[in-house]
């Protein structure tokens, strides 16, 4: 086992400058500042479920695991190449899961392929989809919030995501359309 831990930590090291700029890159962005939390929980998810026990499986899951380190020193090389701190996240994703597949022929952790699964949280949502769900959101709470000022009796006119009312201009924020809270929440649920 500890030949394997050195390998894979050799692996996750050679991960290491690409990873810090993606980490910077999603503290920037309000709602995947949540990723320091589900790190620490799938740390101590491998902990909790790592037994010290040899566990027979098929060479199938071996091979497996080996091809998909392969794979994603591939990915690493290329992210390398154009400097892309996604792709070398992704990489280090699929790393992480060749790494589990390895050591599943000589330990036991419990629902590895579950702890896997939770270490795609640190990637953002593809092709921009959470910035669409961020702007539909706030499209959704101005709407709902001009509708409610209506129904009070307060005069608005609903600009983009804008309200504008006798006193002034209400801007409504991506936390008040609840994206921030939305993604955090899905990932606790996940854990």
């Amino acid at each position: 086992v500890l030949l394997e831990l050195v390998l894979f930590g050799g692996i996750a090291l050679a991960f290491a400058p690409l990873l810090f700029d993606h980490f910077s890159n999603l503290w920037i962005r309000p709602h995947y500042q949540y990723f320091p939390v589900a790190l620490l929980a799938i740390v101590w998810l491998i902990h909790d479920r790592w037994r010290y026990q040899r566990w027979t499986t098929s060479w199938i899951y071996r091979s497996a695991g080996f091809l998909l380190l392969m794979f994603s020193i591939a990915v690493l090389l290329f992210a390398s190449q154009v400097w892309s701190p996604t792709m070398g996240a992704v990489g280090f994703v699929l790393a992480s899961g060749g790494g589990l597949l390895v050591l599943r022929q000589k330990i036991l952790i419990r629902n590895a392929f579950g702890i896997w699964l939770l270490l795609w949280l640190i990637l953002p949502a593809p092709m921009g989809l959470d910035s669409r769900l961020s702007h539909f959101l706030q499209g959704v709470t101005t709407l709902v919030s001009g509708l409610l000022l209506d129904l009070i009796g307060v005069v608005n006119v609903v600009d983009g995501h804008t309200l504008i009312v006798s006193t002034g201009r209400l801007f409504v924020e991506e936390a008040c359309s609840g994206i921030v809270s939305l993604m955090a929440v899905i990932a606790c649920s996940l854990i």
